[in-house]
């Protein structure tokens, strides 16, 4: 591995590849190309989402997953904050078990929630088409039951890691609102959420969650060829909106092989192209 600091982001070779780093000089173990959570990949589950992967089209609300484990605190998350060995599995009937229903019901209201606050945040974003969302918590069968305590288990487990890539949706489309610039002031979302009918209470509660979620951001992997959305990574990477509850978010790019004339050059730096300046638009 080689690197450079004498331009304005981080570089490296790494097994022989170009890659170039914003908001952060570090240069991890990345995963291979092929590494993807997409709709077609079903391979990979809610808690692959928590790992480092590949940008998609499909997925963008990734880059705002949180860097390290998940802590499931306050008013809304503390629900969510169950381990193999606490979750409350019920036997409904002799060799059908199922979540709780309490818990049950207080899951499925808060999945509610959060899709009606990232449905309210998106008709604000002027994000291009083609995003979708993660398959919701209940796509994972909280609601249902099933023939082992340990099927139940691992289904209410998936489910709530699936609230994650949820959440990330919620910041994402925040971020992606049109109040960004260096002399722009963020928009106040609680004040923003009840002008569009959210209950006050239900407006700073999720807020809450916004400011606690994801900071600071594992970050993402990007190759620029493939990914559509990278002026929405630039804005909302230089200038977090959400002021000292976010932190910039770490942002790798994949340039491909490195080439022998680049090899041979004393700087690699000089042979390195900058994102920000060369991608094209998409808004």
């Amino acid at each position: 591995m080689s690197s450079s600091s004498s331009c304005p982001f981080s570089i490296c070779v790494q097994n022989g590849n170009v890659f170039t780093a914003v908001n952060t000089d570090q240069f991890l173990d990345f995963p291979p190309l092929e590494y993807l959570i997409r709709p077609s990949d079903l391979s990979l589950g809610p808690e692959d989402t928590q790992q480092l992967s590949w940008a998609t089209n499909e997925y963008p609300q990734l880059i705002c997953i949180p860097k390290g484990p998940m802590v499931y605190q306050g008013p809304l998350l503390e629900r969510l904050n169950y381990t193999s060995q606490s979750v409350p599995i019920v036997e409904t009937w002799r060799g059908h078990f199922q979540l709780e229903e309490g818990l049950q019901k207080s899951w499925y209201e808060l999945q509610q929630m959060f899709i009606d606050i990232s449905s309210k945040l998106y008709q604000a974003t002027p994000y291009p088409l083609g995003q979708e969302y993660y398959p919701f918590p209940e796509t994972f069968r909280f609601l249902r039951g099933h023939t082992s305590c340990g099927r139940a288990v691992a289904c209410a487990l998936r489910s709530r890691d699936a609230f994650v890539p949820l959440i990330a949706t919620m910041k994402l489309f925040y971020h992606s609102m049109p109040h960004h610039g260096a002399e722009t002031h963020p928009i106040e979302v609680v004040d923003w959420l009840i002008g569009q009918g959210t209950h006050p209470e239900v407006a700073n509660r999720v807020s809450e969650v916004l400011w606690q979620f994801g900071s600071p951001s594992r970050g993402v992997l990007i190759d620029p060829t493939k990914v559509r959305f990278l002026d929405y990574i630039y804005k909302f990477c230089s200038n977090p909106p959400l002021g000292h509850h976010a932190k910039p978010i770490p942002v790798w790019f994949y340039w491909g092989p490195l080439p022998d004339q680049i090899a041979a050059a004393p700087a690699v730096s000089t042979s390195c192209p900058h994102v920000f300046t060369t991608s094209p638009s998409y808004q």
